[in-house]
């Protein structure tokens, strides 16, 4: 069964900031973040997902990032992270295969693939702008096929 990613999202932007996440805690965030390049944050943001840690991702967003995907904007770190939080449940905690990272100036495109029990996502793609060290805005775009 297929179906768009913007069908989880939907449900997942709508879905209000949690309210028991710990504040960013800033010791934990790189030092001198505003100078990082688009490849350095994008590489920051993978160790942070690949760790678990949503303080640590925390580091990455700007507080008025946004994220665009078909159908949907979701605006502010708070709901970011309550999105991203919940869109990990869907997939059980696994984690995306990167297939490739392209970086020219403020923007890197990620390509990636995942496959668990219960959902495949065969092509997805994310575009993320940056500016001062910090992720402005994200989009996502790829297709999940629920098993």
């Amino acid at each position: 069964m297929k179906f768009g990613i913007v069908l989880a999202f939907v449900a997942l932007g709508a879905a209000p900031p949690s309210n028991n996440r710990p504040a960013e805690d800033q010791s934990i965030c790189p030092h001198d973040r505003e100078d990082r390049t688009a490849l350095e944050v994008w590489n920051d943001h993978l160790a942070a997902i690949q760790s678990g840690n949503i303080a640590l991702i925390a580091c990455d967003y700007a507080e008025d990032a946004t994220v665009v995907m078909p159908g949907t904007v979701i605006s502010g770190k708070a709901n970011v992270l309550a999105a991203f939080e919940a869109f990990a449940q869907l997939l059980g905690g696994q984690l995306p295969s990167i297939t490739s990272v392209t970086a020219s100036g403020q923007v890197v495109l990620v390509d990636y693939t995942l496959d668990s029990p219960h959902v495949v996502v065969p092509l997805g793609v994310d575009t993320f702008v940056v500016k001062e060290g910090l992720i402005r805005y994200q989009t996502v775009h790829a297709t999940i096929e629920f098993r």
